[in-house]
């Protein structure tokens, strides 16, 4: 089978380009019948970036905290089949690693240190603020925002982007002008496309 050729789009306000698909890692090696199957996740993902896809995003949060270590393997075995790391935009996200959602400046740092040991990566291309209820914590002086804008002083974060629901914490992250990447969880896509009005 012929690798499809795929057309890359600029990802919100950062330079990452990515294909209009990407890998989720909400779901990777999910069976109905036990826990998660490793095989099945690593797999998938690199079945995913043999078809071109360059886009991987995961979370703390994804099956019980396990993702990112099933996205680390993978990457690992695409390294040694000859991948390399600069055609991948890898992304996950802050905030979600434990409940309740914790968004301040100790525990974002201590979050990513744990995403990036599990990820088995230096640094992420983007890091995605998830599911906050409240912004104002993120936005404290000592929340998550100030740990972000340090790890991306020191290359260890790309971009920083926001990963939630309402619509009204997107644009305030927006207009913050901190923020360069919006992940409007189902409501961009062919059935519905609210976040485009919102």
């Amino acid at each position: 089978m012929e690798k499809p050729s795929w057309e890359k789009r600029r990802l919100g306000r950062s330079e990452l380009s990515v294909t209009p698909i990407g890998i989720g890692g909400a779901y990777l090696g999910y069976s109905r019948e036990g826990p998660p199957n490793e095989q099945v996740a690593v797999d998938t993902v690199l079945r995913g970036l043999e078809l071109g896809l360059n886009l991987i995003d995961t979370s703390p949060k994804y099956l019980g905290g396990i993702s990112e270590r099933f996205v680390g393997l993978a990457l690992q075995e695409w390294y040694r089949r000859g991948g390399k790391r600069e055609e991948i935009v890898l992304s996950t996200k802050v905030g979600s690693r434990v409940q309740p959602h914790c968004y301040t400046y100790e525990h974002a740092m201590a979050s990513i240190e744990t995403s990036l040991e599990l990820l088995q990566e230096p640094y992420v291309d983007l890091m995605l603020v998830h599911d906050p209820q409240d912004l104002d914590p993120v936005f404290a002086p000592d929340g998550a925002l100030a740990a972000l804008k340090e790890l991306k002083a020191q290359g260890v974060i790309g971009h920083i982007g926001l990963g939630c629901r309402p619509h009204a914490f997107h644009r305030r992250c927006h207009e913050s002008g901190e923020f360069e990447v919006s992940l409007t969880f189902g409501d961009y896509n062919l059935l519905r496309q609210s976040a485009a009005a919102g």
